[in-house]
């Protein structure tokens, strides 16, 4: 937040968030939760009050050897329980506000922001593997983007784009959450692959356990265990398979391509990530069913490949390859 943003917030609003910090940070009951809702949803400026004071709060956690710290955080949670049936919302702000500003400032370890956003991508054919704060590991395929945020009580990475592969270091206090649209992967000590197509997502476990949420606030989460793959499609539709081979599920990072009964537009458009000429599958050829292991990047192999199993031909042009079905109706020889 800049700094003419945190001007703009008013003294009221900024008591108002840290009450609400408080009052959710010492056991807030169903209609306390309601309230907060209906709070902050009124504007964007309660959104960036609530941020502001919340950051302050995980400050303190993330600063917390400092016994003083620790003294007056657990002081004030003890003074909201007490309040629980009379609290006061500037009672309770004016000592979160003791708490989290006057401290920080003397000591110098506390700044008005949210915990920085790292950003990671891949270009056609480029494959990453990064190493996060906390030891975990994340391989990132091709043409993939995803972004890291990490506080004291989680660890948020978003999947805006492509595939990646979690090898994630446990920490049983603070979860790694990866988010991939209005679908949240938990895991705390895990290794599995998200991977983010126009049509669906795939979830694959490869050894732990992680938590699917669908974004269907109506059903619960869906546990998987390893050698499970879950596909949830655009439309909504979920499907789980089991008995994934792990060595398969991995074998991108290889450079292998592994595809099972999907059909060929889904495989040109995998494909098409390591090459730099696209490949096209048009009309009825974009609905075959293929199965096959191939080369990332080979592009001529798989051509011939596909000609040698399926009736299409290729038309070869200097910006695309395109695949159509063939009038005869048999596979090129």
């Amino acid at each position: 937040m800049s700094q003419g943003e945190r001007r703009n917030l008013s003294d009221e609003l900024r008591e108002q968030a840290a009450a609400w910090v408080v009052r959710l940070n010492s056991g807030p009951s169903e209609i306390d939760l309601d309230r907060f809702s209906q709070w902050r949803n009124q504007s964007a400026q309660h959104e960036r009050a609530f941020d502001q004071a919340m950051a302050a709060w995980l400050a303190v956690g993330e600063h917390a050897s400092d016994p003083r710290l620790l003294a007056m955080r657990r002081d004030t949670l003890e003074r909201a329980r007490r309040s629980q049936n009379r609290w006061s919302r500037r009672a309770i702000a004016a000592a979160v506000a003791a708490m989290i500003v006057a401290p920080l400032l003397a000591i110098g370890v506390y700044q008005w922001r949210m915990p920085e956003e790292q950003r990671f991508n891949t270009a056609h054919a480029e494959q990453r593997m990064i190493v996060l704060d906390d030891g975990t590991r994340m391989s990132l395929d091709a043409v993939t983007q995803v972004t890291v945020q990490y506080t004291p009580d989680v660890r948020n990475i978003e999947l805006l784009a492509g595939r990646a592969n979690f090898e994630v270091a446990k920490d049983i206090t603070r979860p790694l959450k990866v988010k991939v649209g209005p679908r949240t992967v938990t895991a705390i000590g895990t290794v599995f692959t998200v991977e983010r197509e126009p049509s669906q997502v795939v979830v694959t476990l490869v050894e732990g356990r992680v938590a699917v949420s669908t974004g269907n606030q109506a059903q619960n989460p869906i546990e998987l265990r390893p050698r499970q793959q879950l596909r949830m499609l655009a439309g909504g539709e979920v499907a789980l398979r089991d008995d994934i081979d792990p060595s398969q599920a991995l074998a991108w990072r290889e450079g292998k391509l592994i595809f099972d009964n999907e059909p060929l537009r889904t495989v040109v458009s995998r494909m098409n990530n390591y090459i730099a000429t696209p490949i096209v599958a048009e009309g009825a050829a974009a609905e075959l069913r293929v199965s096959g292991v191939f080369k990332a990047g080979d592009t001529a192999a798989f051509l011939e490949a596909i000609k040698a199993y399926f009736p299409v031909t290729d038309e070869r042009r200097a910006d695309a390859v395109t695949l159509r079905l063939n009038e005869a109706g048999e596979p090129a020889r």
